[in-house]
């Protein structure tokens, strides 16, 4: 079996921001609900931002594992069918074959764009 792969990402990452703001905004509030905070406590990116890391690289070594353990061949780069069990593939490094299989799964990776607006 082949799997190829672009790039993954998952959506447990936007969860992520969003319990991360909202702590911040129930630290904001918490003085009016009785607390008594002397300051809100400092906010540190870099430190999300390591432990969000290590979190993908743990995971993405988890899946490469069972990959590796069910015999798969995986393959980054592009593909597109040019028959029912042949693809065209465009590896990251710019090389092109075509791969034939009984089986094939693809599996679609994902990106961000973050889009700029002026107001």
């Amino acid at each position: 079996m082949h799997i190829f792969n672009r790039q993954k990402k998952s959506t447990f990452f936007l969860f992520l921001f969003f319990f991360t703001a909202s702590i911040a905004e129930t630290l904001h509030d918490a003085k009016q609900y009785g607390f008594d905070l002397s300051s809100i406590p400092k906010f540190n990116w870099n430190h999300l931002k390591q432990k969000r890391d290590a979190y993908i690289k743990r995971l993405n070594g988890i899946y490469a594992n069972n990959l590796i353990n069910d015999k798969v061949d995986f393959i980054k780069g592009r593909a597109s069918f040019i028959s029912k069990n042949v693809l065209k593939v465009e590896h990251v490094d710019g090389n092109v074959e075509e791969i034939e299989a009984k089986k094939i799964l693809i599996a679609t990776g994902t990106t961000f764009i973050y889009l700029m607006t002026q107001l």
